[in-house]
């Protein structure tokens, strides 16, 4: 039953900057496996991964994408963690190569494998937004990964960060696991903090990507995915040595697209723009973006 683990594929970034959706689009070739929905609901059945192989099928993706019972690739904290349990209750705490030994490796192997069976994949490809701090950690575990880094313009992956509900309550990990309503408390706005979540987590992965072989790290631009998904997602599986099958189009096609890159332009006064600015500018200016 056991297949090998070869060249898992890391999604890595900040929360925000197009993750998910890259790794919907990517989760649909046919030799990819995934941790599924039905997974994080009932991790101990297995079996429940044979159902990933309907999300390979561009024509019900069309038509169940959206539904809570199709399905679909997901963020594995709680999976991961069975096999890795941290002592920090948050469990955000960035990791390196001296955590690694604490994994429990074998376990985690043998439950990919077997999703890799059940799903009839070769490949496994995982997403989560910790693995932005985690890259020497994950690096130690897998020395033979592949990690594709997703980036977002700074302003609107601030923008994002505060609509969303779970962020005012999010232990941060740059600032000792306080809450960004904590951090208010110090003087801070809502604004400068969601800003300097982005500039830890890019300035991490920057850092942290001079461990990588070069073979085994690559960028991709959130705002010419929304452009051109299908040059930009090819690209992405000539890099990971997987091949472009016919049809794969069809999966892209069926996900709807909707780029929401230049919402934070009306999201903000000139007042905060600045602020974010003046946090952020010269990370902006080094990725080209105006």
């Amino acid at each position: 039953m056991a297949k090998n683990l070869n060249r898992p594929v890391f999604i890595i970034g900040c929360g925000r900057s197009g993750t998910t959706i890259f790794f919907r689009l990517l989760a649909g070739h046919k030799d990819l496996a995934w941790f599924s929905n039905y997974l994080r609901w009932y991790p101990e059945a297995l079996k429940m991964a044979t159902l990933n192989r309907l999300f390979h099928m561009p024509i019900l993706v069309k038509l169940f994408e959206g539904s809570k019972w199709f399905p679909k690739p997901v963020e594995s904290e709680r999976l991961w963690d069975r096999f890795h349990p941290l002592d920090n209750p948050s469990g955000t705490p960035a990791l390196s190569e001296d955590n690694a030994h604490e994994m429990n490796l074998a376990g985690i192997q043998s439950y990919i494998a077997s999703i890799m069976h059940y799903s009839g994949c070769e490949r496994f490809v995982i997403k989560e937004t910790r693995f932005a701090r985690r890259i020497r950690y994950l690096l130690a575990l897998f020395p033979d990964a592949c990690f594709i880094h997703i980036i977002r313009d700074g302003r609107a992956v601030t923008s994002s960060l505060l609509r969303v509900d779970w962020w005012p309550s999010l232990p941060v990990w740059w600032a000792d696991g306080k809450t960004p309503l904590q951090l208010q408390q110090t003087g801070l706005n809502s604004v400068q903090i969601a800003a300097r979540m982005w500039k830890a987590e890019v300035e991490r992965i920057l850092a942290d990507k001079e461990y990588i072989p070069r073979n085994q790290y690559t960028e991709i631009r959130y705002e010419s995915l929304m452009r051109d998904p299908f040059s930009e997602i090819k690209q992405i599986l000539h890099f990971c040595e997987l091949p472009v099958y016919p049809g794969f189009d069809e999966h892209i096609k069926a996900l709807k697209l909707e780029p929401k890159n230049y919402k934070w332009m009306k999201s903000f006064t000139p007042v905060e723009i600045a602020s974010i600015e003046k946090e952020i500018g010269p990370l902006l200016s080094h990725f080209g973006y105006s």
